[in-house]
C-alpha cells in the first residue's frame, strides 16, 4: 500500500509555486523586450526579443560640453571626425541594396513641446516580405538634428540603441533653438560596425504643422539636451600648391614630322619655297608642369631654303608725303575761329593765334635698309595775327530846353541845340560812329502844363498852367 507523505508533497507544492513565478517573470520580461521597452505591442519584433534593452543614453555618448551653454561639445566626445559620424560618409552594408527604402520617410510623424523646448519624430519599417528582416540587421540608430537658427550649420546627434522604440525624443535644447524655426532629423540606421543598413532619411519638423503631444505619436522618453554630441566641423582642406611651369628639357627637332610646305615633305638642300619644321621638349631634366602650370611642348619654326631663281633687290622707295592741310588742335578748349587768309581755322579770332597742320603719307618706305621710317609731320602755323578791334564810341551831349513864348492853351514850346561828342576812337579793325565828333542837331518839343515834371527823379512840381515858371 502506498503511503503519501505530507512532507513531501509540501516541498513539491513550493517548487511548483517557484516554477509558476518564473514563468510569469519571463513572460513579462519578454513583453517589455520584445517590443523595444514601450510596451506597445505594435512594436511587436520577434528580433528584439533576445536583446536586453538598453537606457535610452548611450553609454559612451557622453555629454560633450564644451562651455559654450549649447550643451554641444565642439567634437564627437571620443576624438572621431566628421567622416566617422556623417551617414553619408559611412560604408555600405552588405544588406544595403535589399534595406536602403525600408523606412519611409513620407510615414515619419513629429512632434515639438513648447513647454519642455523638445521635439520628436517616430518613423515606421516596410512591412514587405522581402524587407521584413532589414531591421533585424541593424542594431542601432543614429539621429542628427538641426536648426535654422543658423542655417543648420551646426549639427547635433545621438546614437540609439535599435532595440527601443522606432522614435527620438528629445528636451531642454538651447533657448531659441526650437521656437519658430524648423528643426531637422537625418535618420540612419547602422549595424554595430557603422554600416548603413538604409539610406539616411530626413524629416523636417515644422512647429507650425507638427502635433505638440509628442505622446500621440509615440515620441518615446526624451533624452536631456545635454546628452547630445556636437557633429564635428569638416576638416579645413589646405590651400592648394601654387601652380608650377615645367622647366628643363631641351628642344629636339622631330624628324619624323620632317619640313613640310602645303602638308608636302621638302628636301632641305634643295631649293625652293620655305617649309615648316617641328621641335618638341625632351631632355631628362626636363620637368612637367603642375597644379594649373603652363607648358610648351612643341614649337614650328620657318626653315628658309635657297631659292631657285637669282635675287634681284627691289628698287628702294622713299616716304612720299601728301601736301600739308589742316588737323584738329589739340588740348584746345574754345570753338576754333576761321582763318584769315589761309585755310582752315585757327585758335584765336585775332592777335595772333595758331593752326595745326599734317603731313599724311601717301607712300610709305620699301627695300630701304635703313632706320629711316614713315610717319605723319605736324607743324604749326601762326594766323589772324591782325590787331583785335577796337569800335569807336560817341553820345549826344544836351543842354537844358529854352522855352520860346507862352501858350494860351496849357502848354509851351521849348528847343535846343545838341552836340556830339566821341569818347573813344576807333583802331584800323574798328567800326565807325554814327555820327563826327562836333556834330550838331536842332530839337524842338511842345510841353503840356499839366504833365510838368522837374528833377531826376520826375517830380510834380506843384504847378498848373497859371503859375508854370515861363521863360
Amino acid at each position: 500500500m502506498y503511503t503519501i507523505n505530507m512532507a513531501d508533497n509540501t516541498g513539491l507544492f513550493i517548487v511548483l509555486m517557484i516554477a509558476c513565478a518564473m514563468c510569469i517573470v519571463s513572460s513579462v520580461l519578454m513583453s517589455y523586450t520584445c517590443t523595444g521597452g514601450t510596451w506597445d505591442f505594435d512594436n511587436f519584433k520577434a528580433s528584439k526579443c533576445v536583446e536586453i534593452p538598453e537606457d535610452e543614453t548611450d553609454p559612451g555618448s557622453g555629454d560633450g560640453s564644451d562651455g559654450d551653454g549649447d550643451g554641444g561639445g565642439s567634437g564627437s566626445g571620443d576624438g572621431s571626425s566628421l567622416e566617422d559620424i556623417d551617414p553619408a560618409s559611412l560604408d555600405n552594408s552588405e544588406h544595403y541594396a535589399l534595406c536602403s527604402g525600408a523606412i519611409h520617410p513620407n510615414d515619419a510623424k513629429t512632434c515639438w513641446n513648447e513647454d519642455e523646448n523638445g521635439a520628436g519624430v517616430r518613423w515606421e519599417w516596410s512591412q514587405a516580405q522581402e524587407q521584413a528582416l532589414c531591421q533585424g540587421y541593424a542594431t542601432k540608430y543614429r539621429i542628427i538634428v538641426s536648426s535654422n537658427l543658423d542655417d543648420h550649420l551646426m549639427k547635433y546627434y545621438y546614437d540609439k540603441n535599435i532595440s527601443s522604440a522606432n522614435s527620438f525624443r528629445f528636451k531642454n535644447a538651447p533657448v531659441g533653438w526650437l521656437k519658430g524655426t524648423n528643426v531637422k532629423f537625418v535618420v540612419s540606421a547602422l549595424t554595430s560596425d557603422d554600416k548603413r543598413v538604409i539610406t539616411p532619411f530626413t524629416v523636417t519638423l515644422d512647429a507650425g504643422e507638427s502635433t505638440d503631444d509628442c505622446d500621440e505619436v509615440g515620441g518615446g522618453i526624451a533624452i536631456d539636451w545635454s546628452e547630445m554630441k556636437r557633429v564635428p566641423k569638416p576638416a579645413e582642406a589646405p590651400p592648394p600648391p601654387p601652380p608650377t611651369d615645367c622647366s628643363g628639357g631641351t628642344w629636339v627637332l622631330d624628324e619624323d614630322y620632317g619640313c613640310l610646305s602645303d602638308g608636302v615633305k621638302q628636301d632641305k638642300t634643295a631649293c625652293g619655297p620655305s617649309c615648316m619644321q617641328k621641335f618638341n621638349k625632351e631632355g631628362d631634366d626636363f620637368v612637367g608642369a603642375a597644379h594649373g602650370g603652363t607648358c610648351e611642348l612643341t614649337k614650328y619654326e620657318l626653315f628658309q631654303r635657297q631659292s631657285c631663281s637669282d635675287y634681284e633687290a627691289d628698287a628702294q622707295i622713299d616716304c612720299v608725303w601728301g601736301e600739308w592741310t589742316p588737323a584738329p588742335l589739340a588740348g584746345v578748349s574754345d570753338e576754333p575761329y576761321d582763318a584769315i587768309s589761309i585755310n582752315g581755322t585757327c585758335s584765336k579770332e585775332c592777335a595772333g593765334g595758331l593752326q595745326r597742320q599734317a603731313k599724311y603719307v601717301s607712300t610709305d618706305d620699301e627695300n630701304v635698309n635703313s632706320a629711316e621710317v614713315c610717319g605723319t609731320q605736324i607743324q604749326y602755323m601762326e594766323c589772324n595775327t591782325q590787331e583785335c578791334p577796337i569800335h569807336c564810341v560817341g553820345r549826344w551831349s544836351c543842354p537844358q530846353w529854352a522855352y520860346k513864348e507862352k501858350p494860351t492853351s496849357g502848354m509851351q514850346i521849348g528847343d535846343r541845340t545838341c552836340t556830339y561828342v566821341i569818347t573813344q576812337t576807333k583802331n584800323s579793325t574798328g567800326d565807325d560812329c554814327d555820327h563826327a565828333h562836333d556834330d550838331t542837331k536842332y530839337e524842338k518839343k511842345t510841353f503840356f502844363c499839366d504833365s510838368y515834371k522837374y528833377g531826376p527823379q520826375n517830380k510834380s512840381t506843384g504847378y498848373n498852367c497859371d503859375n508854370m515858371p515861363w521863360s
